[in-house]
């Protein structure tokens, strides 16, 4: 358990977290906090996709957002690099209720931190999935315990 540090981006954050424990794939909760910049995509129907959803544009909350509660796949993209995949249901200032796939690479940790939980001994990568067309985390089976 620890809290990621105000300033950074969740992508930066998570990403130094878990390279700093030495895993390069694993699962995390976040157990609240704020983000000075919040964003998320929904997934919806499009007409001319071959995939039976797209996650549409992302949808910037005004004023940043509290977390109630998120969970995420930390892995391998098909090409390399590290990938977040985080689902999250979030509030704004006004107390209503967003939520949906979290954008990390938009999103910075707000004032006073993120309390996050990593799971270090779960393994994922990203393997393109023909069935539905997108690029899903499967389980890693070669994943070392860490200490």
């Amino acid at each position: 358990m620890l809290w990621l540090p105000e300033g950074l981006t969740l992508h930066d954050a998570l990403t130094q977290a878990f390279a700093a424990r030495g895993a390069r794939t694993g699962a995390f909760h976040l157990l609240g906090g704020t983000l000075a910049v919040a964003a998320y995509h929904v997934a919806v129907p499009h007409a001319g996709s071959q995939r039976a959803v797209e996650y549409g544009e992302a949808n910037l909350i005004e004023g940043g957002a509290r977390i109630v509660r998120a969970t995420g796949s930390f892995g391998e993209r098909v090409g390399g690099g590290p990938l977040l995949h985080i689902h999250a249901s979030l509030s704004d200032a006004a107390g209503r209720g967003h939520g949906g796939h979290i954008n990390p690479e938009l999103c910075v940790v707000g004032a006073g931190g993120v309390r996050a939980i990593l799971m270090l001994a779960v393994g994922f990568h990203q393997v393109a999935d023909e069935e539905t067309g997108f690029s899903l985390f499967f389980p890693n089976q070669g994943v070392p315990h860490h200490a």
